[in-house]
C-alpha cells in the first residue's frame, strides 16, 4: 500500500483515543475498547493510585493520570469513559464535555435533572457525543417494569 492509500485508509478509520475514569467498573470498558478496531485506550485514572498502576500494567496502558482534571486537559484523549460512583456521573460527564471530550457513561446519566439538562445542552452546543452504557437493559426486572408502564 502506498502512502496516499495508507493515508486515505487512516482517514476512513480514525483511531479514537479513550481515557477511562474509574477502574472498578471501568475495567470492563477498558477491555472492550482494547478489542474494538479503531479505538485505543490512551489513559486511565482512578483515585486509588495503586489500582490505577496495577490496571495500567495489566492492560498495557502507558499513561496514568493522578486526577481527572489532568486527564481532561490531555489532548490525546478524544473520549472519556465515566465509570465512577453513580453520584459523580453527572459532574464528571459535564467536566469532560466542557473539556471538549465525547463521553460514554455508566448509568445513571446523573442524579439531578439540572445535571442531565446541562449534559444535553453541552452536547448540543459543542456537537459532542454522549452515550450511556446500560448493561442491564434486558434484565427481567426491567422487562417487568416496561410491561407495567405499557
Amino acid at each position: 500500500m502506498d502512502r496516499s492509500s495508507a493515508f486515505s485508509e487512516a482517514a476512513r478509520h480514525p483511531t479514537i483515543r479513550v481515557g477511562v475514569l474509574g477502574l472498578g467498573q471501568g475495567r470492563s470498558h477498558l477491555r472492550a475498547f482494547q478489542r474494538l478496531e479503531g479505538a485505543t485506550v490512551a489513559a486511565v485514572c482512578d483515585q486509588d493510585e495503586s489500582l490505577a498502576q496495577r490496571v495500567a500494567h495489566e492492560f498495557g496502558v502507558e499513561t496514568r493520570f493522578p486526577t481527572y482534571q489532568a486527564m481532561l486537559v490531555d489532548p490525546t484523549n478524544d473520549l472519556i469513559v465515566v465509570a465512577t460512583p453513580d453520584h459523580l456521573h453527572g459532574q464528571h460527564a459535564i467536566m469532560a464535555l466542557e473539556a471538549g471530550k465525547h463521553v460514554l457513561s455508566e448509568i445513571p446519566m446523573a442524579t439531578t435533572l439540572a445535571e442531565c439538562e446541562r449534559i444535553i445542552e453541552l452536547t448540543d452546543r459543542h456537537g459532542l457525543k454522549y452515550h450511556m452504557g446500560n448493561q442491564v437493559r434486558y434484565a427481567f426486572c426491567l422487562r417487568d417494569v416496561k410491561k407495567m408502564i405499557r
